[in-house]
């Protein structure tokens, strides 16, 4: 069965421009039901995304919250830190939600906050989501 595992996934890349990031909008986000997020735990290792920029370094990313606000102006996610997003091969299970409560998370609302005097810290680097929400594929 198709919606009895993960479902559609969807990648956004993050530039750290400054302390207060806004994120972009995802229209599947908004109109859809979240149901986990992701974020990769570099260690000692350099990411890279798929588009070729240098992932943040997990100094940075201890230092990050991310806010999540949906249609209605309302936050559904205070401040959470990034590191708990984080997966690797000792955790490799997302970050799991509850498709009731995140539904219709506006992004272009949602924001990063982090800091800029963190080790490691370079404005050209990007913070690389990926988020899972429930698609049209398994609503059939």
């Amino acid at each position: 069965m198709c919606c009895s595992k993960h479902t559609c996934f969807k990648t956004q890349e993050v530039p750290t421009s400054g302390a207060n990031i806004k994120l972009t909008d995802i229209s599947e986000i908004r109109e859809s039901r979240l149901r986990s997020i992701m974020l990769r735990r570099m260690g000692a290792l350099t990411g890279v995304s798929a588009s070729g920029n240098t992932l943040a370094p997990d100094t940075v990313i201890a230092t990050a919250h991310l806010v999540l606000v949906n249609s209605r102006n309302v936050q559904v996610m205070n401040p959470i830190p990034l590191q708990l997003l984080q997966r690797d091969y000792n955790y490799p299970e997302p970050y799991q939600l509850d498709p009731a409560v995140y539904a219709g998370i506006d992004l272009s609302r949602s924001y990063i906050l982090l800091s800029t005097s963190a080790a490691g810290y370079s404005a050209t680097n990007v913070i690389e989501l990926v988020y899972e929400y429930e698609c049209e594929v398994c609503k059939n």
